[in-house]
This record gives C-alpha cells, structure tokens and sequence, in this order.
C-alpha cells in the first residue's frame, strides 16, 4: 500500500520484514527511511493502544480503508509488524516493489476479506456508529431580590380653623321715674347705704383635641406574571455523508 511518499507493506512476522528492510537499505534506501514497526513501536508511535480507523489514517494518511485497519491490528496482535519506506519519486517505488516482491507479505484485500468473513461467520460483525448530540434550552426560574417597598410613619404639622358663637351675659342698668302713689309702700325709707349687684357671663371658646384612626396603611406581598422570551444559542452536531471508492475518491451520486 503507498500512502502519499510512504509505503506500508505488512508482514506476520517481524523476521520477514527485518529481511525485507535490510535487502530495501542494500538496494540503496537510506537506513532512516526504511522501518520496521511491531505492536509497541506502534502504540509508541501513534500515542494510543485505541487502534480504530482514525488511529491508521493518523499514522498512514486518509487513504486507509476499514478492512486494512482490521487486517493490521490483528496481524500486530500475532507478532506481525509493520514495514515504512519513504519514497521521492516513481523510480524508487518500482525500485522498492522489486525489492519486496522477493518477500512474503500479507495480501491486504485478500486478507481483509476473509477477516469480514470470518466475522459474519462468529456473527459479531457490529454497526459502526456514530451518536449525534444536540442541546435543548431549559428555562428554570429563581428568586431574586427586585427592590424594597418602606412605609415611614413620621407628624405633619398645620393650622385649622373653627368657627363658634359665644354669648355675653352683661348687666343692663334701667333707670325709672315713679309716681304711681300706691308703690309709696314699696320703698325702703332706710337712709343708710345699699348696694345691688348682678354678675355678668361671657362664654369663650375652649380647645381640646381628640384622636381617632384616620387612616390605616399596611404592607401585604402580592404576585404578578408576566411572560419574559429568552433567547440563547443551542448546539447541535449534525453529519456529512461521503462515499469513496477503493481508490479514496469522492463517490458523486
């Protein structure tokens, strides 16, 4: 399999592809660009033991297929390894085929299919899925502090008017002529000095005060609704649907 400047030819056995990578660096290829990978060399090299499809295509480029994944996972697991060869130019990829032809390496189509079959035949082919998720906006609600209501009790002064009638009570002095002879007998001939007298009234205005309830004034909580529209931002992950063909071209409908 080339992937982009690099060949990846797979082995079931890190012998053969030891040999292999010492008859590649005495046809010419440089001893850093020809590499021999077994299981830990890989999970080394990838960061990761998680050997799914994205793990390959990391490693070897986008154009590893499903069924190469499988076939290099299980072989590294039976002692197989993994043989690199960084190519420049078309030269040296006929160059690098001769070399290896002279090798037995692992027919990854062949392989891959009879791995498929022999899946189908235990039954444990799964369906590869992939869960979408999206968010939903919930609006709950809580009790918040809006302000204070505060009623002050504090005295007003002001002047206020009444009107009252009042009563004089005054002696008047009336002063007679008489002449009439029979009251002659009424007239007290004792020449010592008399007084008369009569007291005089006048009615004035008393103030008094008195309280009453004029007004009553009390706090109560009260409730109001009111319908508020909240707006925010929900995430949703959607899918893009590819198909490639063996060749990892875009398949258009």
């Amino acid at each position: 399999m080339i992937s982009s400047d690099e060949m990846v030819v797979l082995f079931d056995t890190v012998a053969e592809s030891r040999r292999a990578e010492k008859a590649l660096e005495d046809a010419g290829f440089p001893d850093p660009e020809v590499n021999t990978l077994d299981r830990d060399a890989i999970v080394e090299l990838g960061g990761s033991s998680d050997f799914g499809p994205a793990f390959w295509r990391t490693l070897f480029g986008r154009d590893v297929q499903l069924y190469q994944g499988a076939v290099f996972q299980k072989a590294l697991s039976t002692g197989g390894a993994i043989l690199t060869v960084r190519i420049h130019n078309d030269a040296e990829a006929t160059r690098a085929e001769e070399v290896l032809s002279q090798f037995t390496s692992v027919d990854l189509e062949a392989r891959g299919a009879g791995l498929i079959a022999e899946h189908k035949a235990l039954g444990d082919i799964k369906d590869e899925v992939l869960r979408l998720a999206e968010e939903q906006l919930e609006v709950g609600k809580r009790m918040v502090e809006a302000g204070k209501t505060r009623i002050r009790r504090f005295v007003t002064e002001r002047q206020v008017q009444a009107q009252v009638s009042l009563r004089d009570q005054h002696a008047e002095v009336i002063r007679k002529v008489i002449e009439t002879p029979t009251m002659l007998d009424d007239v007290e001939w004792d020449w010592n000095d008399s007084t008369i007298e009569m007291i005089e009234t006048r009615e004035e205005a008393v103030i008094s005060k008195r309280t009453r309830v004029a007004e009553e004034v009390m706090l109560r909580k009260g409730e109001t609704e009111r319908v508020e529209t909240v707006t925010d931002t929900v995430r949703k992950q959607q899918v893009e649907i590819e198909r490639l063909d063996e060749q990892g071209r875009v398949i258009r409908d």
